[in-house]
């Protein structure tokens, strides 16, 4: 009688089968592994979504970043920024700054003021009216000693950029009076000084100018020499026994230049007792320029120090071991001095200073360290005297494009704020610098803005699969040297 034996427990015909089905489930979670790197591209895993205005079917599109994508960005420098088509695949992107555009030549004009002058060897004085000259002085050629009107000019802070200064008469030609010949208008010669402080006069030149109408030609010489101009004053005097002509004003045009296109935005500050002065909150991806304080009363100076947020290691080997998980600090470190002013009266600025230039490195933009991309403040003035209320920084940055790719269909959306904050890859494609198209403009519509928060299982869902790759790699380990081991007691037949 014949019995049939079950297999044993531990037979090898019983866990055989085991490596096969770990190595299956392994090839299944591997796909789901790539997913979820997959899954780091997709708008969930941004906090803000702001849909894109494009027109027509360009392969290219370019955007202007407002101040609202670096606010919302947390990886500096917009390293978590995305684009994503309808299907919500990442489109190749590149953020460059705005190329630097010849600003339009604009003229300034400048009142004349005539005064009364003194004309010497020794130089020029500035006479009042109503005050008798003191004498020439025995010897002297009357000659070069004399008195007459000049013209007065105040260029303020705008003389180092012209390029071309001519005067405004002021009257026509045609009302003024004919010579014996039917001639209108007269040339003289002249002598231009310039001045700091309107004592010490120098003399820069010598330009001959006039107006002369014969025969209903026009001829015109009312330029002044723009090389010569490199004070704040200018006074323009006539040679001895002639007047100056009726001057209506001064104008004067500045020199072409390449300028950097600018945007601005209007900061409001707190008072941090802690930190012991006002602190702003300016995006450390922002490629700052200059800051300028907006004053609410006319003859306010303020003095003090600007500083950002910097990382300090712990030197001391006892704080490092009882703090292992925190060896560095935030502490507040000194970049530049603060001195701004404003001169007026009866709401009108007379004198203000130039903004307080910036240096974008001060803010660290490649240094995504927790601390400093946490902090509650990027930018702290600490102001002399007892000011309490925070004075509004009008903060100035270099405007950038970012182009696209319109790679899948739209429409498309830009994806700002990185959820992952241990994520950040870069954003830059070199191939959109050298496409030979040109990208066609879109905009942003901030009104359909759409802000999400992380879901409840965010966090869970890598680790989770993460361990899940983990016991099947760990199981069919196992299962493996089982397998090897039975092999190894298998008796010989």
């Amino acid at each position: 009688m014949s019995s049939s034996r079950r297999p044993s427990f531990f037979h090898l015909s019983t866990w055989l089968p085991l490596p096969a089905l770990a190595l299956a489930a392994l090839l299944a979670a591997l796909p789901a592994h790539a997913a979820t790197r997959e899954q780091e591209l997709t708008p969930r895993d941004f906090s803000t979504l702001i849909p894109i205005e494009t027109r027509g079917n360009a392969p290219v599109y370019r955007l202007d970043l407002p101040f609202l994508v670096y606010e919302r960005s947390r990886l500096s420098p917009l390293r978590d920024v995305r684009v994503f088509n309808r299907l919500g695949q990442a489109e190749a992107i590149c953020i460059n700054a705005v190329e630097s555009l010849p600003e339009p030549a604009r003229e300034h004009a400048f009142p004349c003021f005539s005064l009364r002058v003194r004309v010497s060897p020794d130089g020029v004085a500035l006479l009042r009216d109503g005050r008798d000259a003191p004498a020439s002085g025995p010897g002297r050629d009357k000659n070069e000693e004399y008195e007459t009107r000049g013209l007065l000019v105040d260029f303020d802070q705008k003389r180092p950029r012209f390029d071309r200064v001519r005067l405004v008469p002021g009257e026509t030609l045609s009302n003024s009076a004919a010579g014996p010949d039917g001639q209108r208008g007269s040339m003289l010669s002249t002598r231009l000084y310039v001045s700091r402080d309107l004592q010490h006069w120098s003399l820069a030149a010598r330009p001959s100018l006039g107006r002369l109408r014969v025969d209903g030609q026009s001829l015109e010489m009312l330029e002044l020499p723009v090389g010569e101009l490199d004070q704040r004053y200018m006074l323009l005097v006539p040679a001895a026994g002639s007047e100056l002509f009726p001057v209506r004003e001064l104008l004067a045009r500045e020199k072409a230049k390449n300028a950097t296109p600018v945007q601005s935005v209007r900061l409001h500050g707190r008072k941090d007792d802690k930190a012991g002065g006002f602190g702003y909150t300016v995006p450390r991806g922002l490629p700052v320029l200059s800051l300028e304080p907006e004053l609410d009363s006319d003859n306010v100076l303020l003095r003090g120090r600007i500083l950002t947020p910097a990382l300090l290691e712990r030197r001391n080997a006892r704080h490092q071991v009882a703090r292992r998980q925190n060896e560095t600090e935030l502490v507040w470190e000194e970049r530049a001095p603060l001195f701004y002013y404003r001169l007026g009266g009866n709401g009108r600025d007379l004198r203000h200073s130039d903004p307080v230039p910036f240096d974008r490195n001060w803010l660290g933009p490649e240094n995504n360290a927790p601390l400093l991309r946490d902090a509650p403040f990027t930018l702290l003035l600490r102001l002399r005297g007892d000011r309490a209320e925070a004075p509004a920084l009008l903060v100035r940055w270099a405007r950038q494009q970012l182009y696209f790719m319109a790679g899948g269909p739209g429409p498309y959306i830009l994806a700002v704020g990185s959820l992952k904050t241990e994520e950040a890859a870069d954003t830059r494609d070199a191939a959109l610098r050298e496409l030979p198209v040109q990208a066609a403009p879109a905009r942003l519509e901030m009104d359909k803005l759409h802000a999400q928060t992380p879901p409840t299982a965010y966090a869970e869902t890598s680790g989770g699969q993460r361990l899940l790759l983990w016991g099947v790699l760990l199981l069919g380990a196992a299962c493996m040297a089982f397998m090897a081991v039975q092999l190894l007691r298998k008796p010989k037949e």
